[in-house]
């Protein structure tokens, strides 16, 4: 077990012999780093290279990590070399499991304790649901439901494709993981995980998750999500403009609240409207760029003010909305303090990160392009 929590690890090991009992029992526990207060580009292969070269399974606690990884090397380190099997996430801090020889964990019969046991025959190959965890009913915020799934398989299964669908009172899917059983050569029983997280404007209200092979749908557990924001009440708007962004995504218009008058420092709030016309599989960060025909030197071109961020204010994911509802999405845009007076243009799109490739636009009159222009915007002299 790699252990990273700076200061902490005392509470961390207080926990874990709690559990393990023995010192000599349960996993070895590496604290990291070693003989260096945090680690760096330089010191990460030196450090995690003799510990994995010796272990087959190597578990990864991060436990208020930012003491002394706070640019995630360790597990950046480790996804580029082994298989994550497993993840357990509470909050900030996780528990992953990574397997050196390339194979998922298996659980021992003995060791087979479900929250919630059930015996269900999934395909007719002999793949059996056995049971799910789910160790907490409610969540906020920030919070990742986790889900446990332990499925049966039989010696000389072939890969099984399964899918669990995040579902809202309306049966509506918010979010879908699909898992792979891989076949083994003797009889087994794993266990799968999957998240999904809560966002500040997830809708509050109950919700379930729905286990899908073949042609059933078995319910695998339900939780209440609690204390997010609602949603922007939607009204008619101001100026309706249509666009298709991508495969899914239609923009159908914006409003705009200038500030009076509009000057340099000044904010100007921007209402923008969107649809998913089938459901979206990804995570798109939406732009609102303040274009002017100056050149700003703080931003090495024309931008003057920006707001990049995911839907509604980062509270609200486009992979987690609804088919065919209108979603009002909020942005602010902080007029540079330096803009010179004259007329500026607003732009708006979407984009996919790490790539930061926009998606394309299609207008309504057929024309292409990577943005949405709105209307302009007219910034006076400075305030004297």
């Amino acid at each position: 077990m790699l252990l990273v929590s700076g200061d902490r690890f005392p509470l961390f090991l207080y926990q874990y012999r709690r559990l393990v009992g023995d010192e000599d029992a349960g996993p070895i526990v590496y604290r990291l780093p070693r003989d260096v207060t945090r680690f760096t580009e330089e010191n990460v292969e030196e450090q995690l290279a003799p510990v994995a070269a010796a272990h087959s399974r190597l578990w990864l606690a991060s436990f208020e990590r930012a003491l002394q990884d706070p640019d995630n090397l360790v597990e950046k380190w480790l996804d580029a070399r082994y298989r994550r099997a497993l993840q357990v996430a509470v909050g900030y801090n996780h528990l992953l499991l990574y397997t050196v020889d390339g194979v998922p964990p298996t659980v021992p019969p003995s060791n087979l304790a479900p929250q919630y046991p059930v015996d269900v025959l999934l395909t007719t190959g002999g793949v059996r649901l056995l049971g799910y965890d789910l160790p907490t009913m409610e969540f906020r915020p920030g919070d990742a439901a986790h889900l446990g799934l332990y499925f049966y398989l039989p010696a000389g299964q072939s890969t099984t494709e399964l899918t669990v669908d995040w579902v809202d009172s309306q049966q509506g899917v918010v979010e879908s993981r699909r898992l792979v059983l891989e076949g083994r050569a003797q009889e087994c029983i794993i266990r799968q995980g999957v998240d999904f997280v809560v966002y500040p404007r997830t809708p509050a209200g109950v919700y379930r998750f729905l286990l899908h092979a073949s042609e059933q749908s078995i319910e695998v557990g339900r939780m209440r999500v609690t204390a997010t924001k609602p949603l922007l009440p939607v009204s008619t708007i101001q100026h309706p403009l249509e666009a298709t962004l991508g495969e899914s995504i239609r923009f159908l218009g914006y409003e705009l609240a200038e500030a009076a008058p509009v000057v340099p420092g000044s904010t100007l709030t921007l209402d923008l409207y969107w649809q998913a016309r089938d459901k979206v599989a990804d995570s798109y960060t939406v732009f609102v760029h303040l274009i002017g025909e100056a050149y700003n030197p703080a931003t090495g071109g024309p931008l003057w003010a920006q707001d990049d961020s995911l839907p509604v204010e980062g509270g609200y994911p486009t992979m987690q909305w609804p088919v065919g509802v209108v979603v009002r999405d909020r942005h602010r845009l902080v007029i540079d303090p330096q803009a010179p007076p004259g007329r500026y243009q607003i732009e708006v799109g979407m984009y996919q990160l790490p790539s930061v490739e926009r998606l394309p636009v299609q207008m309504a009159d057929g024309t292409q392009d990577t943005r949405v222009l709105l209307g302009q915007v007219e910034i006076g002299p400075p305030h004297k």
